[in-house]
């Protein structure tokens, strides 16, 4: 009986190019949050009630400061936007790592569970201390890239190691 030689070990799977696709698009365009009051970014601009993503947000601005309630890539709501969405971010590269075979399932949900919960916390605790870049008011999650992210890694197979003979 000949011996079959057995290469390096592949990864086998959903390809990390297709989750990668699906996921930076919900990232770019679902809402990511919702606010329930006035949100101060760095004293130079406000926005009331309303929900935000990672590049644009829906709410008034007090006394009519801007002529529409939609908000897209203004400088000041990117600020904002960058700090209550970072780790949006690091959710949608680590779901792209996990397809890869570079991190676990765990530390994937892991990730994913400080993104809901780190605006809201953030918001809560600059109201409390009195930030100057503070958010006022609270911030809730709308976890839809969360969701997918979870339906992705539970029902699409992920990346698992296979000996393939040569």
């Amino acid at each position: 009986m000949a011996d079959a030689k057995i290469s390096e070990p592949e990864l086998v799977g959903v390809r990390p190019g297709v989750i990668a696709f699906f996921m930076t698009i919900i990232t770019l365009i679902a809402p990511l949050g919702f606010f329930t009051s006035n949100i101060i970014v760095l004293l130079d601009w406000y926005i009331g009630p309303g929900v935000f993503a990672v590049f644009w947000a829906y709410g008034s601005t007090p006394g009519g400061l801007s002529p529409t309630p939609f908000h897209v890539f203004s400088i000041p709501f990117l600020k904002m936007a960058f700090t209550l969405g970072i780790f949006n971010l690091f959710f949608l590269i680590q779901i792209i790592r996990y397809y890869q075979g570079k991190v676990s399932r765990r530390n994937v949900l892991l990730i994913g569970l400080i993104s809901l919960v780190f605006p809201t916390l953030f918001a809560f605790v600059s109201t409390a201390i009195g930030l100057p870049l503070a958010i006022v008011g609270i911030v809730l999650p709308i976890p839809i890239q969360f969701i997918a992210g979870m339906i992705f890694m539970f029902k699409l197979p992920g990346p698992e190691l296979e000996q393939i003979p040569v």
